[in-house]
């Protein structure tokens, strides 16, 4: 399995570096993007229509079970996620060249998730990250 490497002081590692901790599941296979927002939560996304969330992010080491697995309806191929400042979520289908986007509080428990909206990227194939500008 996939595994996400932790470490301290991320700003002032040089050289050698050990991991202070080890994040892995086995239901990830390979990790396309992971998402760790101001609310200690661990999103990953392993470039299926799933998207697997972890509550309590700064207490993770080991094998962990995720909080929720949240299947995106009409997604294929999600590989990457931006939070806006307002709470929006969105999420980039790298197959179909879609941009999700979800109002605060709709990505919670799991189970299928409808996007509050869909943006088809004219011109862009297969997309990989994100951001957002707020202004």
């Amino acid at each position: 399995a996939t595994a996400v490497y932790v470490s301290d002081g991320a700003s002032e590692l040089d050289g050698s570096v050990t991991p202070a901790r080890v994040i892995r599941d086995e239901a990830w296979g390979p990790v396309l993007a992971i998402h760790v927002g101001d609310d200690d939560r661990l999103f990953a996304m392993n470039e299926t229509a799933q998207v697997f969330r972890y509550d309590g992010v700064s207490d993770l080491d080991g094998d962990v079970e995720p909080t929720a697995v949240l299947d995106i309806e009409g997604g294929s191929a999600i590989s990457a996620m931006a939070i806006a400042e307002d709470g929006t979520t969105f999420l980039v289908d790298r197959s179909l060249a879609y941009i999700y986007s979800f109002d605060p509080g709709t990505i919670g428990t799991s189970g299928t998730i409808v996007p509050s909206r869909t943006a088809d990227s004219v011109g862009i194939r297969a997309p990989i990250r994100l951001a957002v500008r707020e202004p």
